[in-house]
């Protein structure tokens, strides 16, 4: 069964951008957000294919936002969509940085209670939704959302990947 994760990433996508808002000034206008280059990320992240995806659909609808700057990319295998990764720069690296933001950001997604797990690449928060696993982690202002097929067969080595690339 190869069941696209694009609709249930897209709309975590927009949900996660304006996750940070809080006590901080937002920015009004989502035309602001700049797309990240597609150099952002490698071309092949555990064998797996990356292309770029339009900005456009993440962010309809969305109204307020800390982020300046974003990039959806699909991770394929052939043309069977593997796994997304969405990556949000926002305004302050210590926002962003601060634990209750993440914290924050974090219990908004998944189904499941977020589990921070220690890896020898870095630390990400993992959880299941959807019959997806999702791995969420930040390295200074930028927070990485890896959303992963269920029936994806290297679920933890993707993530692991993902986080090396990202250092």
């Amino acid at each position: 069964m190869s069941r696209p994760v694009a609709v249930v990433s897209l709309a975590l996508a927009a949900g996660l951008l304006v996750a940070g808002c809080g006590d901080k000034a937002v920015v009004q206008n989502t035309a602001a957000i700049q797309p990240l280059p597609a150099s952002t990320m490698p071309a092949r992240i555990n064998g797996l294919h990356v292309t770029a995806e339009p900005l456009a659909p993440l962010l309809k609808g969305v109204k307020e936002s800390d982020a300046v700057a974003a990039g959806f990319y699909a991770l394929r295998l052939g043309r069977t969509l593997e796994a997304t990764l969405q990556v949000t720069r926002f305004r302050e690296r210590e926002h962003a940085s601060s634990p209750a933001v993440q914290q924050r950001v974090v219990n908004q997604i998944g189904a499941s209670e977020p589990t921070l797990t220690r890896l020898p690449e870095g630390s990400a928060y993992l959880s299941l939704s959807n019959d997806q696993r999702l791995g969420v982690w930040f390295r200074g202002a930028t927070m990485y959302v890896l959303t992963v097929r269920s029936d994806y067969p290297y679920p933890r080595s993707l993530i692991r990947s993902a986080l090396a690339v990202t250092r």
